[in-house]
């Protein structure tokens, strides 16, 4: 990998040569069916440590069957434990196993797995698959009980849970606003599930939420005759939302019990965590203007408040993500932004102290274990002005900052680690801009590495062009920008390029990574072997950068970050190698807001847009995202304005396309039939396209319509 300093406004440039036994042309068809399959790095499968051992497992492919295979971490002993032929012969499959199913190992011993709608639990030493339950064909949401193969799961909006293949019904609602197991808040707050074990699997908490005040929101199907409306549940900014609670059921007691939270109607409830010893829950209040947080411990038999545990507050906004980690003695890490960064916090519920675990201008990503005897964490983390992730350890002693240290090295986007149960080892995956996926086992008390399998580069055969990343500074003179620039495969500096940007720039997300690709889809590479510049920034506001980055678009969404895409368009045009008057841009969701914004505020910039499910105006779209960054139209009228497409639509000077999934309950379909509405009102051209019976997406094999739609219109007018 060759690196060099650039001067001015460029920082360190990164590139990638292009594959030089590149044979044959990327066609549409394989860059967007093929990517994620044959076309996309090989990986382990079936990767799990079995556990209290320092064994793994993972599955092997050989000509005619696959094998899952058993190996020591410490003397690399291998054997091997089932094969699809045998595994087959014991579920009288009718057809040849090709593959095997994934092994959830539950002890040294056994492993449970899913097939043909049932679970089985599989033991070494007998070598036998014996079935478990069966899976409802009304269920949803699963959840599974730690350390076992029952689970619990949602039917028809209440909570079933099935211990042995019986099943007992947790909650009865019959009123269809009244959900109980699923995610609320439209899964934001880091709400992934509504269905949350003790960890000895003792009692289950769960979510639940009253929609009664919700309004409801028409998404026509046109698939019958006459057509009909399917309605949703969306609660657009100012307006009322859902009510949410959480419950908690003993398999013991069989009775539901409900927090008593006392927290206002609309406010949210999230980072609900169990106390190891299951007589305690903790759950975090963030009211409705998303300012003001607390954490509360809660009574598990009598619903109770117990204990006000810390107190967040924000003059833009608190954005709990995470659960508690437990770490014994009365200790949790909780990880928050309050001092620029994510970060961990130890906070001693018993002596009521807390103090910040040393991790200097590393952001935490992920946490992956605690070891309670030398009193180190282990995580993933990026620094932040740097678009690579690594493993990282740190004490949690104060005073700790001289044992903290980063474990894995390089210009690589490590992306996964599994630590055994004893924390002596890890299996770490990553990529490169040059490497398609490496598996390493990792040592951790020592650092040292082994290779455990890289893969081969997937498009050897194909034509692929270079891949560049490098470093803009953004108009305030200090902020660092990244970007990313896909060429043709064969480029020639001496000519001139048309430019395709592609953008998204909003919250919660980051599009470039020192990953395979940079995180560039392969459509990127087919598009660039037609003779154009694929080019993607990270402005301010995206994620991962520390909370000023991520803050600074506050009530003004799209603002900064046109100013962020139009320092990169500047850039563009001071290269030789590009026709800077052929711009053109394209975005999805937040993108297709950022694409319509730019032709609208920019008029004469770009010659083409396409913007895919795009936000017109903030005040159509749902309450927590959009008051969290824009607050309520009523109190935010100045920015909801200034933000609004729908007020720029007679500015739009250049060729744009919208595209919309007709049945879209995320960026509901309102968005672009208003902006159309004020285009005729303006007397302004616009192109537009439906997706029938497709949501906020389209994918599938549509999505190769998509694509081409897409580039054909870029084609046709840049």
């Amino acid at each position: 990998m060759k690196k060099s300093i650039l001067i001015g406004a460029l920082g360190l440039l990164l590139s990638v040569p292009a594959f030089t036994q590149a044979q044959q042309d990327l066609s549409l068809n394989d860059a967007v069916r093929k990517g994620w399959s044959t076309l996309g790095p090989e990986r382990l499968s079936n990767l799990h440590w079995i556990p209290n051992t320092t064994q793994y497992t993972y599955t092997e492919d050989s000509e005619k069957e696959q094998v899952l295979v058993r190996v020591d971490a410490v003397s690399f002993e291998k054997n091997e434990i089932i094969t699809t032929k045998e595994l087959g012969a014991q579920l009288v499959v009718k057809k040849a196993m090709k593959r095997l199913p994934n092994f959830n190992w539950l002890s040294p011993n056994e492993a449970y797995f899913f097939y043909s709608g049932s679970i089985y639990i599989y033991n070494t030493k007998t070598k036998k698959a014996t079935k478990h339950a069966d899976l409802p064909k009304d269920g949803e949401n699963y959840s599974f009980r730690p350390g076992s193969a029952d689970f619990a799961f949602t039917r028809n909006n209440n909570i079933v849970i099935s211990i042995n293949g019986e099943e007992t019904v947790v909650t009865q609602h019959t009123n269809s606003n009244i959900v109980a197991g699923q995610t609320v808040s439209r899964v934001e707050f880091g709400i992934e599930t509504g269905i949350i074990w003790s960890d000895k699997g003792n009692a289950l908490a769960f979510y639940e939420k009253d929609e009664s005040q919700v309004t409801n929101y028409p998404l026509i199907d046109y698939s019958t005759r006459p057509a009909h409306t399917n309605s949703t549940k969306y609660p657009m900014a100012g307006m009322p939302s859902e009510e949410v609670k959480i419950g908690i059921y003993s398999l013991k007691g069989k009775k539901v019990v409900y927090l008593n939270s006392n927290n206002a109607k609309e406010s949210y409830l999230t980072s609900l965590s169990w106390d190891p010893s299951e007589k305690y829950v903790y759950a975090a209040s963030l009211n409705r203007g998303q300012d003001s947080l607390v954490l509360n411990q809660y009574d598990v038999k009598t619903g109770n408040q117990t204990t006000v545990i810390l107190n967040e507050t924000d003059k833009e906004y608190v954005h709990p993500t995470h659960g508690l980690h437990f770490i014994g003695k009365g200790e949790f890490l909780w990880q928050t932004e309050l001092g620029g960064l994510n970060q961990f916090y130890v906070y001693n519920v018993e002596g009521n102290t807390h103090w910040k675990v040393e991790t200097p201008n590393v952001i935490v990503r992920s946490f992956l274990g605690y070891d309670a005897s030398s009193r180190k964490v282990w995580f993933l983390g990026n620094d932040k002005d740097k678009i690579d992730q690594h493993l990282y350890v740190a004490s949690l002693d104060q005073n700790g900052g001289s044992d903290f240290k980063q474990i894995t090295k390089g210009d690589a986007y490590h992306s996964t680690a599994l630590l055994t149960d004893n924390h002596k080892f890890a299996i770490v995956r990553s990529s490169s801009l040059t490497t398609p996926n490496s598996y390493d086992l990792v040592e951790l008390g020592n650092g040292s590495i082994s290779n455990l399998m890289t893969a081969e580069n997937p498009l050897k055969a194909y034509k692929i062009g270079e891949t560049r990343l490098e470093t803009l500074t953004a108009n305030d003179g200090h902020t660092i920008l990244h970007t990313r620039m896909v060429l043709p495969y064969d480029f020639d500096e001496t000519k001139k390029y048309p430019v395709l940007i592609y953008v998204y720039n909003g919250p919660g997300v980051q599009l470039l990574h020192s990953n395979w690709l940079a995180s560039a889809s392969l459509w990127m590479h087919h598009f660039a072997n037609k003779g154009y510049i694929v080019y993607t920034l990270d402005g301010r506001g995206s994620t991962n950068r520390g909370i000023e980055f991520e803050q600074s678009t506050f009530r003004q969404l799209g603002q900064l970050e046109m100013q962020d895409q139009m320092t990169g368009v500047s850039h563009l045009k001071s290269l030789p190698y590009v026709d800077g008057s052929r711009i053109g841009v394209h975005g999805w969701s937040y993108g297709g807001f950022m694409t319509t914004s730019l032709l609208t505020s920019y008029p004469g910039e770009f010659k083409v847009g396409v913007a895919g499910g795009p936000v017109m105006d903030w005040s159509y779209y749902e309450v927590m995202y959009t008051e969290r960054y824009m607050d309520t139209p009523e109190t935010n009228k100045e920015g909801f304005e200034l933000t609004s497409n729908l007020m720029r639509a007679k500015d739009l000077k250049d060729k744009l396309l919208i595209i919309h999934g007709t049945v879209d309950p995320t960026v509901v379909k309102q968005h672009s039939d208003l902006f159309l509405k004020e285009c005729v009102k303006n007397g302004v051209q616009v192109d537009y396209f439906e997706y029938p019976g497709h949501e906020h997406n389209v994918r599938g094999k549509d999505r190769i319509h998509l694509m081409q739609k897409i580039l054909d219109y870029v084609e046709l007018n840049l």
